[in-house]
């Protein structure tokens, strides 16, 4: 038992399926030769204004140029918007291109 979810039936009922599992919001496959992954998480949303914008598909933009290596996103506050996406990238070394 979870102690935040004792005596509270509503967010039990939120929070737990009909089976008993902890919904995590993780988002995931179990393949046909039974591996599973875990692709993301229904929270990896950024709420900019009245947008949600889904941290994977800025990251994989960002990850479509030839010098970049790999690209994060994380949301971080902001007073007119909610909340606004800060990006960092890390690139590979890249012959011709200034």
């Amino acid at each position: 038992m979870t102690k935040g979810y004792r005596n509270s039936p509503e967010l039990n009922k939120v929070s737990f399926s009909d089976g008993g599992w902890f919904r995590t919001g993780d988002i995931g496959l179990i393949t046909e030769d039974g591996k599973s992954y875990v692709k993301g998480n229904s929270a990896d949303v950024v709420k900019r204004g009245t947008v949600k914008i889904v941290f994977r598909s800025v990251e994989t933009e960002i990850s479509s140029f030839p010098c970049v290596k790999e690209a994060v996103v994380v949301a971080v506050p902001d007073q007119c918007l909610l909340e606004e996406i800060c990006a960092k990238r890390s690139c590979k070394k890249c012959v011709g291109i200034s």
